[in-house]
């Protein structure tokens, strides 16, 4: 459900924000995004964006380019702006529109800081506006990769795992920033062992510097078919994907089992920690092997994990709000729309779910407490409103 603030915001042409809601503050610093196209050429079968409508209808959106000039030099703060979040912006129309070759142009102009994920390498062509951006710090990035193994009936026009590290190594090499997303992870569909595997190939060919990682999310539009696809390759799996993913029906984008998700993603982190990779879990900050800092991270909103690995740091280890709001101020992106969302969940004592802060509600005062154990909650992924 998308929180709001009942204070006035300036108004933005094209521009959306990005924090409006509690999964996007555990783990996600970007503050503004826009689709630079509409529908997807990748057609992933697994991805949360699927609405079960005319996918194959590819547009790009070069009206809104003089719009998202305005926008960004407009922008007080600044803030990390996520070009495509819905909608790859290296799709092959982008040979011939050069939508997102011209937004970027605007990007390095306005000095603005920039984030992209992107499976295409397509993206080769523009590095030098990159480099020209990585430069003064204005850009990352984060190269897509869902499985260690071929995922060609769930990624039917993809580039394989293979070359997707190779256009991060590409980046890199070039003096980039780059991250790498592996995105979504399907429970048991891949090992751990593989997953592991990849990890250490990511660290040793792209020097990324984070890899986030990312549960399979589920909606109606897709689950059925996508379930189909892998019992075709494998039964047992599908029918196991169907168990962690029950029916439920007020959610809208669901994840696995709470247990899953945390058994999955503590192993990997453990393994990451180990081997001093770079590692982000979107869905449990404590998992976390990795501060994001500098370039584009200097305008960053702070997540859940940045505050609490802050009052980690403190004698006493108790979350309250009016200290929580003068430790947010110090961050130059945080507005009064970003305060009104944290005090809200904070007051219904769900801001630090899946975190080692506990909602203590026999405190004279609303305040979080530093436990032992982690207050698992996953499955509040995405509630229908």
């Amino acid at each position: 459900m998308k929180v709001v603030s009942e204070k006035a915001v300036k108004s933005l042409k094209v521009l959306n924000k990005y924090q409006y809601d509690l999964s996007n503050l555990r783990s996600h610093h970007w503050k503004y995004h826009i689709d630079l196209y509409k529908n997807c050429y990748y057609d992933c079968k697994y991805c949360v964006y699927r609405s079960g409508g005319d996918m194959e209808r590819i547009e790009a959106r070069e009206d809104i380019l003089d719009d998202l000039r305005d926008d960004l030099k407009s922008m007080d703060p600044k803030g990390i702006v996520y070009l495509g979040p819905t909608a790859d912006v290296y799709q092959p129309l982008e040979k011939r529109k050069k939508v997102t070759r011209r937004a970027l142009e605007i990007c390095l102009e306005t000095e603005t800081p920039t984030f992209i994920i992107t499976r295409s390498d397509l993206i080769l062509r523009d590095i030098d506006i990159l480099s020209k951006m990585a430069q003064k710090g204005l850009i990352e990035i984060s190269v897509t990769i869902a499985s260690p193994n071929s995922l060609k009936a769930l990624e039917p026009y993809n580039l394989s795992a293979e070359e997707r590290i190779n256009i991060a190594k590409t980046l890199h090499e070039h003096n980039i920033p780059v991250s790498i997303h592996l995105s979504p992870i399907i429970p048991y569909f891949d090992t751990v062992e593989e997953i592991k595997g990849l990890l250490n190939v990511i660290e040793k060919e792209t020097k990324a510097l984070c890899t986030y990682a990312c549960m399979l999310g589920m909606r109606d539009a897709y689950k059925e078919d996508l379930i189909l696809r892998i019992s075709a390759q494998d039964k047992q799996k599908g029918d196991l994907l169907r168990e962690l993913y029950p029916s439920i029906d007020n959610y809208d984008v669901q994840s696995a089992k709470d247990n899953v998700v945390y058994e999955i993603m503590e192993e990997l982190s453990q393994y990451c920690d180990k081997e001093n990779i770079p590692f982000a879990c979107v869905h449990i900050p404590p998992f976390d092997t990795v501060q994001r800092e500098g370039n584009i991270f200097a305008h960053k909103l702070p997540t859940i994990g940045d505050i609490v690995r802050y009052y980690d740091t403190t004698e006493d280890k108790v979350i309250r709000l009016n200290d929580l709001k003068n430790h947010l101020k110090k961050f130059p992106s945080v507005d009064e729309e970003y305060l009104y969302m944290i005090e809200k969940y904070f007051n219904e004592g769900i801001l630090f779910k899946n975190t080692y802060y506990h909602f203590d509600p026999q405190s004279n005062d609303i305040c979080y407490k530093r436990m032992v154990e982690i207050d698992l909650k996953v499955t509040n992924m995405a509630v229908k409103s």
